[in-house]
């Protein structure tokens, strides 16, 4: 049984225009929840194999419809900036 890297991600700034104030905590934790399930699913990207500290990444612009649930961008946030990382 191999042991599993410990992660630590730090996002010190996600520009969210157009974003209730209430819902940036429920958009911050679904970001946390579907960051920690693709790590495990899809594991660590190689670019990403030694420690290292990335001062910035340009994440994806996303785009959603004013029908879609918070839960939903917190989710698309988290593929834009997994998909981000260096591979």
């Amino acid at each position: 049984m191999g042991m599993k890297p410990n992660i630590e991600l730090q996002i010190e700034e996600l520009v969210l225009q157009g974003i209730s104030a209430g819902d940036r905590d429920q958009i911050r934790t679904a970001v946390e929840a579907e960051l920690a399930r693709m790590f495990v699913e899809e594991g660590m990207p190689g670019g990403l194999s030694q420690p290292c500290e990335l001062p910035r990444i340009q994440g994806a612009t996303i785009s959603l419809t004013s029908n879609h649930k918070v839960n939903d961008f917190g989710s698309q946030i988290a593929s834009a900036v997994y998909r981000s990382l260096p591979q």
